[in-house]
């Protein structure tokens, strides 16, 4: 496991103040699955169902909600997007904790999504492990920064986004109130992305996975969030997710259908990582970063 630390600095609009709110980002790299294809990266809370969400609680004990509907639901906590029609790309993720929690777990994987977690709000410096970026490309006859495409990684995955990411302005989405959201909370929160997708597409046309799989380092099946005191309050972030197209996240080398008793094809190729272009973020408020036309 891999530790990134991103400080989010919060502001709360909806008040006229400042919070301060701790984001440290990690990435757990053991492990992972496997999909041919993904299918769409305008993913929206409505396209989810099936996902697993944990939640343990501060008094010890611990359920699983299955996602349905855009979103998840008990007596104790409610997750949800703000709209299950919009893109998680944009879309504000909402925790309410009606209880007071300690963690929450949300296995994207149990519903064939992923969380992709590099895109142009990534700051360079902070990026998952193994993957290679150079930044983003300032144009001077548009006067915008425009698509590098190394930043979109996995084929067919586009832009993502992960709770650590800062917008154009330079703020993290990440929220923390109290149930009647009239009250800022400062929170600390340990936000770990698990099980690593690699990429192993079907070249032949054979409907099967070629058995050498590729791990680009911006998808993953699982996000954790860990509070480091209990949480009863909202939250609010964004993160974005992908779908595979087949319905098929598996572990390397498991295709039902595959024969191939070859060990070394259950080992992800990494590409080499690219150089790190680092930039400054107060030049981001006028940028223009992202063109995502979602056809489906």
């Amino acid at each position: 496991m891999k530790a990134l630390t991103v400080l989010a600095m919060i502001l709360a609009i909806a008040t006229g103040a400042y919070a301060a709110a701790t984001v440290n980002v990690e990435y757990d790299t053991t492990g992972g699955l496997t999909t041919k294809k993904i299918d769409a990266f305008a993913t929206t809370g409505n396209d989810m169902d099936g996902m697993l969400v944990t939640v343990n609680y501060a008094n010890g004990s611990s359920e699983t909600v299955t996602w349905s509907n855009n979103g998840a639901s008990s007596a104790g906590f409610s997750l949800s997007t703000a709209n299950g029609n919009i893109d998680t790309y944009v879309v504000k993720w909402n925790l309410i904790a009606y209880e007071a929690i300690s963690s929450i777990t949300i296995d994207a994987a149990a519903g064939n999504v992923m969380f992709d977690v590099v895109g142009p709000f990534t700051i360079p410096s902070e990026v998952a492990p193994g993957v290679g970026t150079t930044g983003w490309v300032w144009d001077s006859a548009s006067n915008t920064w425009v698509d590098d495409e190394l930043t979109k990684l996995t084929p067919d995955s586009e832009y993502g986004r992960n709770i650590g990411d800062l917008d154009t302005n330079g703020y993290n989405h990440v929220k923390a109130t109290n149930l009647e959201g009239t009250k800022s909370q400062d929170v600390t929160i340990t936000a770990t992305y698990s099980t690593p997708i690699s990429l192993d597409p079907d070249e032949d046309g054979d409907g099967e996975a070629d058995g050498n799989p590729t791990l680009y380092g911006d998808l993953y099946g699982v996000l954790t969030l860990e509070f480091d005191t209990s949480f009863v309050g909202k939250l609010t972030f964004i993160t974005d997710t992908d779908e595979a197209e087949y319905n098929d996240l598996t572990p390397p080398g498991d295709d039902d259908d595959d024969d191939d008793d070859d060990d070394d094809d259950d080992n992800p190729t990494v590409p080499a990582p690219g150089a790190l272009l680092l930039v400054s973020l107060g030049t981001l408020g006028t940028a223009r970063l992202r063109r995502r036309n979602r056809s489906r």
